[in-house]
């Protein structure tokens, strides 16, 4: 096949079955090279949220190639790029003041997260959870759960505490009553914060999903993220809440944490 021969092995799956190429796309169909049509379900990774081509995207993004295809970053910022900043700030979820750092993909948005997290609280102790996806690059791919990612990132992995999320149908330990589970994460978490034994004694941040993505769509009981926001209050340590997948009005509210009313020291975009 032609993209074997031209790219990496580790980009694009190619067993057990050749890929469908993609040749052209509008609203929720996609038709690939031999013209057959599909319905797009994963919205392209979510980034479809309103549909292939959308006519107003289309328009929008004609516009600014027309009038600045691109702009010097930190040097010679452009209008536009003020202008979608403020527009993120204004949406942060609570209402509360906010700053933003561009990236080009969710796992610079989390490499970004996760810095920010090192460099303010001085501690290099991070808490993810099982099933989570958080990109592949150096750091990030520390807080992803799949094995197979960690093995071929070929990085050295950053200092992770790992829970299971709660997950009430696969959940690891058994439960009085469904909904329970986050009670016993949380308990969990809790104790490895307070245990000086338990070697997370340097929390420098807990980073979650509202809803988790590669690890299954799986919502959480109600009052799991409240309950990872109290704990972070608690340990001085940021809690980090992975939207790239959940944001933009993808399970109804604009971000998945406002679900539930809790508001994040950093969120990833």
């Amino acid at each position: 096949m032609r993209l074997a021969a031209v790219e990496s092995r580790n980009v694009t799956c190619q067993e057990p079955l050749p890929p469908i190429f993609w040749e052209r796309a509008h609203a929720s169909n996609v038709w690939d090279a031999d013209g057959n049509r599909f319905v797009d379900l994963g919205a392209g990774f979510g980034v479809a949220g309103v549909g292939h081509a959308h006519p107003r995207v289309v328009e929008a993004v004609a516009r600014q190639l027309a009038r600045l295809p691109h702009a010097m970053g930190d040097v010679h910022p452009a209008v536009a790029k003020v202008e979608l900043l403020e527009a993120l700030a204004a949406r942060f979820p609570g209402g509360v003041p906010a700053r933003s750092v561009l990236g080009s993909s969710g796992s610079d948005a989390v490499e970004i997260a996760l810095k920010t997290a090192l460099l303010a609280t001085g501690r290099p102790g991070l808490v993810a959870f099982e099933g989570a996806y958080h990109g592949v690059h150096q750091g990030a791919v520390s807080l992803t759960s799949s094995r197979h990612y960690l093995e071929f990132a070929g990085v050295p992995r950053q200092r992770v505490f790992r829970l299971p999320y709660p997950y009430s149908y696969r959940f690891p330990f058994p439960v009085e009553r469904r909904g329970d589970e986050s009670k016993i994460v949380l308990r969990y978490l809790e104790h490895l914060i307070e245990d000086e034994h338990s070697g997370l004694d340097d929390l420098a941040g807990i980073i979650v999903e509202p809803v988790e993505g590669e690890g299954g769509y799986i919502p959480p009981p109600g009052d799991f993220l409240p309950g990872l926001r109290e704990i972070a209050d608690k340990a001085e340590a940021p809690l980090i809440i992975d939207e790239v997948q959940t944001g933009f009005g993808r399970t109804g509210k604009f971000w998945g944490c406002e679900l539930t009313g809790t508001t994040p020291d950093i969120m990833c975009v």
